[in-house]
């Protein structure tokens, strides 16, 4: 697991693995790409879980800040920098909640569901 101050970028890479695997694995049965994106937004969620262990309350500062220069070209100083506060923690644990509940509520489409999949992801 990474360090606390890589967590938000670690919950944004999980969906995206997942995507990228699922839409590159030929032949894959219906069952096992259900059961992937089942299985990578519980694995979202779980990590998720731990914002709630490493957050400060009584803190009104963004948490959690990761901050990476991505181009600089000229003056293109365009930057990777997420952080989350005390109410986009609770929106990350919704979101991540509500996503495996979302999986499971389409179990039943049978047409183009490694596509769905993907984009749920």
């Amino acid at each position: 697991m990474p360090g606390s101050q890589h967590i938000l970028s670690f919950l944004l890479l999980i969906p995206v693995a997942g995507a990228v695997f699922l839409a590159l694995v030929p032949r894959l049965g219906k069952n096992s790409v259900r059961i992937g994106a089942l299985a990578v937004t519980l694995l979202t969620f779980l990590a998720s879980l731990l914002l709630l262990s490493g957050f400060d309350s009584s803190s009104a500062e963004m948490q959690f800040v990761e901050k990476l220069p991505w181009i600089s070209a000229g003056n293109l100083m365009i930057s990777f920098h997420v952080g989350i506060d005390g109410i986009s923690l609770w929106l990350v644990i919704l979101t991540t909640f509500l996503m495996p509940l979302s999986v499971l509520g389409s179990w039943s489409i049978n047409r183009n569901l490694k596509s769905y999949m993907v984009l749920m992801l």
